[in-house]
């Protein structure tokens, strides 16, 4: 009867339950960077791209622009990827410190996503910033059971902003939800009704992450 009791407890503790995480380390470097002391290596960066980079200073002029690049690790859901994409642009359209967001298409992406790609790809869809998605096929989307009657969805997605001028990469951070559902969650329209409100949230976890590093 204890355990009954117990476990009953428990589930109602979890009904309804989200939590949002990330590493909190998007955060924009004020000090200056010190250059003086580089060892510059055969194939490395230039004195002059050194320069440029240390040089990065964060926006002043509202709103930008951003395009959003997706690269995977392993073959992700056509259909899933395209739901992320689609809710990651509905929330970052609402930010009053963005203007203009371009999803570059897939079939333009080389085999090897390098910083010159990126930059080069920042500068000819015209934005000051690149959001470069690293989605992992282990960890983008997955359902556990965790009671009889309960599923857990979690998402977890790595991210960077880049500067495209520059290619000096202003945030490494990651998004990660976790909603509790009822098991009818696998009745017919529910599942994507699910997918729907956890990509939203990661929409929503990442504009609170960018307006923060650009308004610090």
């Amino acid at each position: 009867m204890k355990k009954m009791t117990l476990l009953l407890l428990f589930s109602v503790l979890i009904s309804n339950c989200a939590q949002h995480r990330g590493y909190d380390t998007a955060q924009f470097r004020e000090r200056e960077y010190e250059t003086g002391k580089i060892t510059l290596t055969q194939e490395g960066l230039t004195q002059e791209q050194i320069q440029a980079i240390s040089s990065t200073r964060r926006p002043t002029n509202f709103p930008i622009d951003v395009s959003l690049i997706i690269i995977k690790n392993q073959p992700i859901n056509n259909e899933l990827e395209q739901l992320y994409v689609s809710k990651m642009l509905e929330e970052l359209k609402k930010s009053e410190m963005i203007k203009r967001i371009v999803p570059v298409p897939k079939y333009i992406l080389p085999e090897r996503v390098n910083f010159p790609v990126i930059q080069e790809l920042g500068i000819r869809t015209l934005t000051e910033y690149v959001i470069l998605f690293i989605l992992d096929e282990e960890t983008f989307f997955r359902w556990t059971k965790i009671l009889e009657t309960r599923f857990e969805i979690t998402s977890a997605v790595d991210f960077l902003v880049i500067d495209s001028q520059t290619t000096a990469i202003l945030a490494s951070d990651r998004l990660f939800s976790q909603i509790t559902y009822e098991e009818s969650i696998f009745k017919v329209g529910e599942k994507k009704k699910a997918q729907e409100e956890i990509f939203t949230e990661q929409g929503q976890f990442l504009g609170e992450k960018l307006n923060l590093l650009f308004s610090q």
